[in-house]
């Protein structure tokens, strides 16, 4: 019985901010989520050798972990989190007050759980878009329903949305300035081997050896070859990747090991030249020879005055990335 009055509010409030709602609750788990790799960066808790999908698994439950408590603790003393209050939303009891920290908890752990799908990559996409839909046609969302927690609006001005696209491109620089490479345009051996090793700490990516400062895998038994083409001043040039395939058939991929140490070399060769938002980004899919006919291209594309191809060579049995500067 004391549900129903929450629930003609929220019919009567909801439809009419639905996407101040998403783009709240989206600019809420954006800054957690930069404020979170900050902090991790800083203290040194990303490193090249720790476990790829397990260390995956474990950022993302503290991150969860972290924005339930945050935001729980944030509607506990304000009323509103950093997301909300930017759109004028706030959350009250039915008299007036402020949430208490269990009713917040709870809350805020549904809102993850059934609006969210707990972050999870494309799962929570679809809860979004689910729960977007079901307040655009007036339907209550479960945690609204189930809690004795209420929205209030406080006003309709166009200037908050001003408010959230300044934000968002702060946030956007301050992520190019965290990719931004120890050493950026023309690179030596030893500058690209110290650049790869800082992309190998921001990404937490095990499947890939670090580098010495020859450029070369600190892995022996790693499968692709790297070698470098420099200029007359001891720049580098050209990066070539190769390694052997069992069988003589034409490749129509790349093997798995190529694969994961191309796209790396290749994204530390663009973000070197002119960091996360290069001025173009252009795709190419090759469909000739590429260097003779013992040798036929897989895929090529350039970004940022980096050119990318892969090809086979039957004649050799080996599959090869080139990645040069153009």
């Amino acid at each position: 019985m004391m549900k129903h009055p929450v629930r003609i509010v929220a019919q009567q409030q909801y439809p009419r901010c639905r996407l101040r709602r998403f783009l709240a609750r989206s600019l809420d788990i954006a800054l957690c989520s930069l404020l979170f790799t900050f902090i991790t960066q800083i203290m040194g808790l990303l490193n090249a050798a720790q476990g790829g999908i397990s260390v995956a698994v474990e950022r993302l439950c503290v991150l969860l972990v972290a924005l339930l408590l945050a935001n729980a603790f944030f509607l506990t003393v304000w009323g509103t989190t950093p997301g909300k209050a930017v759109f004028g939303l706030h959350l009250e009891t039915s008299k007036g007050g402020k949430p208490s920290f269990l009713d917040a908890l709870r809350r805020e752990w549904q809102v993850l759980l059934y609006g969210c799908g707990l972050l999870i990559p494309v799962c929570s996409q679809i809860c979004q878009w689910i729960s977007y839909r079901q307040c655009a046609n007036g339907v209550v969302s479960r945690w609204d329903e189930e809690s004795p927690l209420r929205y209030t609006v406080r006003d309709n001005k166009k200037l908050r949305y001003a408010a959230f696209a300044a934000m968002l491109a702060a946030m956007l620089c301050l992520t190019d300035l965290d990719y931004r490479m120890p050493h950026m345009g023309r690179l030596t051996v030893a500058e690209f081997a110290d650049n790869y090793n800082h992309y190998l700490k921001m990404q937490s990516n095990a499947d890939l050896p670090a580098m010495t400062a020859e450029g070369q895998w600190e892995q022996d038994d790693f499968a692709p070859v790297l070698s470098y083409q420099l200029d007359g001043e001891g720049y580098i040039r050209q990066l070539e990747l190769s390694m052997p395939y069992a069988s003589s058939r034409e490749m129509t991929g790349l093997p798995l090991e190529m694969k994961k140490a191309a796209v790396t070399v290749a994204s530390v060769m663009v973000l070197s030249q002119e960091g996360l938002f290069p001025r173009y980004w252009t795709t190419v899919r090759m469909k000739t020879m590429f260097t003779g006919k013992n040798a036929r291209a897989i895929d090529s594309w350039s970004k940022a005055g980096v050119s990318v191809s892969s090809f086979t060579r039957p004649d050799i049995m080996q599959v090869v990335t080139r990645i040069r500067l153009e």
